[in-house]
């Protein structure tokens, strides 16, 4: 919904009243979203507003939420392609959530595995809530944050939205069930047959801070195979939207035959080494990026107590310490590039042990317990032979 007249805001919340039930999308930033596209001027659709709200409904029923805010989360952060030739990059704001981060106590999300968004939002219960009850479905980890929606616009490096990181500490509402006995957002108004609340608390409506969670190319890779698409699912994004539908429309019966895990299982350990040389590589760049400041202001110092004669011709001060810069750099570099080493010894030295796990330990143990039960049964033969003698 996308700058909804106050007409159709008030005809959506009386179907609620009347016990209909509500599965809403919004986002602050939809990538899908082309409603500004202008092949003149790219620009524009770039720069133009891509968020969507329900501010009267959503103050109305007890529901917090700010269509400028994006969750950037870098536990779960995905990998995207920085380009041709290069190596991939986490993007904080395009999430794979797991199964840890999921509702496994409420029939939409029970049997999923994993739920992939972009540039995703977040739900709160405003204090001033009185019979709703807002229930997480989807979240991100205590390792998000929020941050201003603005900085993904024009975003050339994804890694410089981990800058200044700060945590919050508890994990952001992502999609959520609310619950309980709603009211009109315009209880001003005196159309016929226009209710003020609902009669009862058994409303139901389900809230979804992302849009993009729709898009196939969130869950869904689309090949083409002698003639035909063959679609391959790697996330429970449609599940969850097929799920929630059926849930609305008031079918329960087939719900537990939907959504199924996928096959899909992460190796964790190896995203959590990459995690952590991610976060060396960045720590160093920054240190590079300091010195350059600091060599650039120590030059501009030295270059303005310069004559204009000479402001083309480098001092001794000048050189040396632009000399002094160009080789930290290089060391720094070296430094960069044995980050990036450590992490592919660590991830083989883990691969290694787990090989000799495999191939040599297991068959070890099996083998030693073969002998071990042949051991047992041979004792308990003699056993039996020296009682019968």
């Amino acid at each position: 919904p996308k700058n909804l007249r106050d007409d159709a805001q008030f005809a959506i919340p009386q179907f609620v009243l009347r016990g209909g039930h509500m599965h809403t999308f919004v986002a602050p930033n939809a990538a899908q979203d082309d409603s500004g596209a202008d092949p003149n001027n790219p620009l524009a659709a770039m720069m133009a507003d891509k968020s969507s709200d329900l501010p009267k409904l959503f103050k109305a029923w007890g529901i917090e939420y700010d269509p400028k805010k994006v969750v950037l989360d870098r536990a779960r952060a995905l990998p995207i392609s920085a380009g041709e030739g290069q190596a991939p990059v986490r993007h904080p704001a395009i999430l794979g959530l797991t199964q840890a981060d999921l509702n496994h106590d409420d029939v939409l999300t029970a049997n999923l595995d994993s739920i992939n968004v972009s540039s995703a939002g977040y739900f709160e219960l405003s204090k001033d809530a009185k019979d709703e009850t807002l229930t997480p479905l989807i979240q991100t980890t205590s390792d998000a944050e929020a941050v201003p929606g603005d900085r993904l616009r024009m975003l050339r490096d994804p890694s410089s939205l981990l800058a200044d990181y700060k945590p919050a500490g508890a994990p952001f509402v992502i999609a959520a069930r609310l619950t309980g006995k709603f009211r009109t957002a315009f209880p001003e108004r005196k159309d016929a047959g226009a209710l003020k609340e609902s009669k009862d608390a058994g409303g139901q409506i389900v809230l979804v801070a992302d849009t993009d969670i729709l898009s196939d190319r969130m869950w869904v890779q689309i090949r083409p195979f002698f003639g035909q698409n063959v679609m391959n699912a790697f996330a429970n994004n449609g599940d969850f939207a097929v799920n929630a539908l059926d849930n609305m429309a008031g079918s329960s019966d087939l719900i537990s035959i939907r959504g199924r895990a996928t096959s899909q299982r992460p190796f964790t350990t190896v995203e959590a080494l990459k995690r952590s040389a991610d976060e060396r590589f960045r720590a160093k760049e920054q240190e590079l990026q300091q010195e350059l400041s600091e060599t650039e202001r120590k030059l501009t110092a030295l270059q303005s107590a310069k004559s204009q004669d000479q402001a083309q011709i480098l001092s001794p001060e000048q050189k040396t310490e632009l000399d002094n810069f160009l080789k930290r750099k290089l060391e720094i570099r070296k430094e960069l590039r044995q980050v990036r080493r450590q992490l592919d010894a660590e991830i083989e030295s883990l691969g290694t042990r787990l090989k000799i796990l495999n191939i040599v330990l297991m068959p070890l143990l099996v083998t030693l317990a073969a002998l071990a039960f042949a051991w047992w049964r041979n004792q308990r033969r003699r056993a039996a032979q020296g009682a019968r003698a």
